[in-house]
């Protein structure tokens, strides 16, 4: 075996692109203000049965994988229907309320058959399929019970509780064999189907009706519990106020539901408009760093407390590539990684990536500080290339300030992860360690 077996191993085991499923979850590691904890917990003792949840955060901070840890620590107690409107979607700023509630009606169908051999009654899902084609907007021409098949189920409902990686692997090969895939090949055309509706239309209600008979149908198994992940891949702003802010339309199904959202929720407006409907919750980044800005304190210890969830990552993707994580990296290397990843779980895995494939290609058995550097360089460049002088303007206030000034230009930055959110108390905010602001 040699070195660069170990690097080929970590590269693919630090692949951001693969979300962990519930029995990979040995690779997560929970936060002490764990979201998916505080969920579950509240939901177990009783409280919040119709509660509805947005977990916000920058993208890559891990709010998919909060979904996950979820559904693990509820899958006894809850039939956990998941939808991934990412893959759902061609085009997830047009994806509207109604579209939304069809999907998690047919999830509901799909999830009840799979994992427990439960028929939704066959009324409901042509009832579903009618109310939804009375929304559609006539210039498209759309087989809606085509649609039903091809909402996108997070990995974990086509599972049984307690499924292992070779079960996983089995049933992927079974599909494969078969011809029927584990997941829809391409995107459905969800995303800009439906006529403009809002609260209160008939056929809006007729839908939100239809959805909630088909989740008391799957209730026959036990509680339904509705993750819906994607959302927050919105990048317009009207879209995000409109599903989240002005409508209530998503808070309307009886059944617990957890709804992904964009990280400018985090900002003061929209964070106060959407506690008008749901109960927030934020999942900042590590603090792997103290802040930009004299105006901001963080103490010592959650500084040195982020930086050991951090290093913990690592470690736990190095045990999974069957490699010793101290003789791995040179200490300056793991400490310049980390420090670089600004806290956000997505960059630190790219950063690693990056590192082990330099490691690999230039036959190296560790990985030093230069490597480290290079790796940095080569994921700056993607900030780089977009550089602006308006964004460069607006990261230098977001340095001095601690905060962004608000509006479109602060809201790009947040969405693309130019500028990170930190929780110490209050909110506050830094550039992305990755760009240089200020060039020698």
């Amino acid at each position: 075996m040699t070195p660069s077996d170990g690097w080929r191993r970590l590269y693919k085991v630090c692949d951001p692109k693969e979300r962990l499923h519930i029995d990979e979850l040995n690779l997560f590691v929970e936060r002490s203000d764990s979201v998916a904890r505080r969920i579950a917990s509240s939901l177990d003792a009783g409280f919040d049965e119709q509660g509805k949840w947005v977990i916000c955060g920058s993208v890559g901070a891990g709010k998919s994988t909060e979904l996950t840890k979820l559904a693990e620590l509820l899958a006894g107690s809850h039939v956990v229907v998941g939808v991934d409107l990412w893959r759902a979607a061609a085009r997830i700023d047009e994806v509207s309320a109604a579209e939304i509630l069809f999907c998690i009606g047919a999830a509901a169908i799909r999830t009840a058959a799979s994992r427990f051999g439960h028929q939704v009654d066959p009324t409901l899902k042509k009832h579903l399929e009618q109310t939804f084609e009375g929304l559609l907007d006539r210039r498209h021409n759309i087989a809606v019970a085509d649609l039903v098949e091809g909402v996108a189920l997070l990995a974990f409902d086509l599972l049984a509780p307690g499924a292992t990686t070779a079960a996983k692997t089995g049933l992927q090969a079974v599909r494969a064999a078969t011809g029927s895939p584990l997941v829809p090949v391409g995107r459905p055309a969800l995303g800009g189907l439906t006529r403009p509706v809002k609260d209160g239309d008939p056929a809006l209600d007729a839908l939100v009706w239809v959805v909630d008979q088909i989740l008391v149908d799957v209730a026959q198994i036990r509680a339904p519990l509705v993750l819906v992940d994607g959302l927050d891949k919105l990048t317009k702003i009207e879209s995000i106020r409109d599903l989240f802010a002005t409508s209530r339309t998503l808070t309307k199904p009886q059944a617990p539901l957890v709804y992904t959202g964009p990280v400018t929720l985090m900002l003061a407006a929209e964070w106060s408009a959407v506690a008008n409907h749901f109960d927030r919750a934020r999942l900042t980044n590590l603090i792997v760093a103290g802040p930009t800005t004299t105006t901001r304190h963080v103490a010592p210890e959650q500084v040195s407390g982020g930086r050991a969830a951090a290093r913990e990552i690592i470690s736990r993707r190095c045990a999974s590539a069957q490699l010793d994580v101290s003789t791995s990296f040179s200490v300056g290397a793991l400490d310049l990684l980390i420090t670089k990843s600004g806290g956000l779980t997505r960059q630190l895995l790219q950063l690693v990536r990056e590192a082990a494939k330099l490691a690999g290609m230039d036959g190296l058995a560790s990985i030093d500080t230069q490597t480290a550097e290079r790796a940095a360089d080569e994921w700056g460049k993607e900030f780089e290339i977009t550089m602006t002088g308006i964004r460069r303007a607006e990261l230098e206030y977001i340095e001095a300030h601690g905060e962004p000034k608000g509006g479109q230009v602060s809201h790009e930055l947040l969405l693309w992860n130019y500028a990170i959110p930190y929780a110490n108390g209050d909110m506050w905010f830094a550039p992305n360690p990755l760009i240089q602001l200020h060039k020698s």
